[in-house]
């Protein structure tokens, strides 16, 4: 079976609904996990498929925890209620229809209005609690990336420091132009909904510009419960940035897949 990304959700403006959150987002980093298709696949829904990456001449998937400070997280049609709440993206890069995309394996949110995504629209949100110290100098080069958080999902944990090398090509990818793409601007998403049913979502925000970082320390145990990665792995790459602004393209859309 296939699955047919909706049309509704092509991205062909920058400006938001009614029913869009939009936000400002702070402390962006993307860390980044090498891991076994097969481990990967059993977490995936029938027709869609897993990324391959050829890396030191094997093949594996790739996994990421994308974590951010929400400055102004509001919908459309309510811009006066806005929330300051850090968040953490699990996500998986995928192919659907032959097209790149991400699927979410689960969100946490450092804020009682979680209830929003997680009963209104039947995201797999959980509530988390954070501590943050990280800092960018006046040219958005990283000084310090340090983000911890604990939620229903397990511990989170990355300490980092920018290298000042821009993400350019990583290793795995064509070129520059693919690892934004496929890994930093992706603009369709995947989930499973509560319910069990699966949907899609689509992303607008101007192109990424991300700094290579040094990871000192790396763990999410999330990934560890789910058997993505090992205890103790280390990321295959850790990009950050000081800002930038997201536009999320809601509510999910469920879909069929298609036989």
């Amino acid at each position: 079976m296939t699955v047919h990304p909706p049309e509704a959700h092509a991205l062909t403006t920058t400006s938001a609904r009614l029913t869009d959150v939009v936000s400002e987002l702070r402390d962006f980093a993307i860390t980044t996990f090498d891991v076994s298709v097969e481990r990967l696949a059993r977490h995936l829904p029938e027709g869609i498929e897993a990324e391959p990456f050829e890396v030191h001449g094997a093949s594996c998937a790739r996994i990421s925890a994308v974590t951010f400070r929400n400055l102004d997280f509001h919908v459309g049609f309510a811009p006066f209620v806005r929330i300051d709440a850090p968040q953490t993206n699990f996500r998986a890069y995928v192919r659907v229809a032959g097209k790149p995309a991400v699927y979410f394996v689960g969100t946490s949110f450092g804020s009682i209005s979680v209830a929003i995504p997680r009963f209104v629209w039947g995201l797999p949100w959980r509530r988390a609690t954070h501590t943050i110290a990280c800092s960018f100098d006046g040219d958005g080069q990283c000084a310090r990336y340090g983000w911890s958080a604990a939620s229903d999902f397990g511990e989170e944990t990355l300490e980092a420091t920018g290298t000042g090398e821009p993400a350019g090509a990583l290793e795995g990818f064509a070129d520059a132009t693919a690892t934004a793409r496929i890994l930093a601007d992706p603009t369709i998403g995947f989930v499973t909904l509560r319910s069990g049913r699966v949907a899609t979502y689509g992303v607008d925000h101007p192109p990424l510009v991300l700094e290579r970082a040094q990871a000192n320390a790396a763990r999410f145990e999330w990934f560890e419960r789910l058997d993505l990665i090992d205890v103790g792995q280390s990321p295959s790459s850790v990009l950050v940035t000081p800002r930038s602004r997201f536009i999320v393209r809601l509510p999910p859309k469920r879909i069929e897949l298609a036989r």
